[in-house]
């Protein structure tokens, strides 16, 4: 085979080979910095062995403790509330966030907040308590549990927001949704 000059390809080396065969002639300072390289990568590589030995023994659990979750849900939970049209949407839409057992009372206090900010009542928030109510004891519970926090702090509440969070219990007793035996806490005197 013979080459575009008429030379044999086999017998020329290229640059590359050359390079390889040349004998690397270093001053001893250059040889002692590369010693000194070559052993700080050998201490960095026993590092990452020791560290990697230390994760595996000591693994720590992290707790998120800025309720990044929480937030979530009741960011879901209020959007999903103004943006439905009807009440049967808006249950609808809240029993598929799947609110973890526990966190009843998110819901809950979501929809009394949404209902004291309104003007006026709307019976919207009354049909969506009632409907939660009657599909599971849990919510029913929560909002017992709700009604006596609620009496406990009214006085605290402007007097538009203390009439929608009346009207909107008033609905669930006159529905049957609650149980009329959450007045228990109510005392009356002379």
């Amino acid at each position: 085979a013979l080459g575009s000059a008429g030379t044999s390809m086999a017998f020329v080396p290229s640059a590359l080979q050359r390079r390889k065969r040349q004998p690397i002639i270093t001053s001893p300072a250059v040889a002692s910095l590369q010693r000194e390289k070559q052993q700080r990568l050998k201490n960095i590589n026993n590092n990452n062995n020791n560290n990697k030995n230390y994760d595996q023994t000591q693994l720590q659990v992290i707790q998120d403790l800025s309720e990044a979750d929480l937030i979530h849900l009741r960011r879901t939970i209020y959007l999903t509330i103004m943006s439905s049209a009807t009440f049967e949407e808006c249950t609808h839409k809240l029993t598929k966030v799947n609110i973890p057992p526990g966190n009843e009372m998110e819901l809950i206090n979501m929809i009394i907040e949404c209902c004291s900010q309104e003007r006026t009542f709307l019976r919207y928030y009354g049909l969506i308590s009632s409907r939660f109510c009657l599909l599971h004891d849990r919510w029913r519970l929560a909002f017992e549990q709700s009604f006596e926090q609620q009496y406990n702090t009214i006085h605290r509440l402007e007097t538009n927001k203390l009439r929608n969070v009346a009207k909107l219990f008033a609905h669930l007793l006159h529905t049957d949704s609650m149980s009329w035996a959450c007045l228990h806490i109510i005392h009356l005197n002379e």
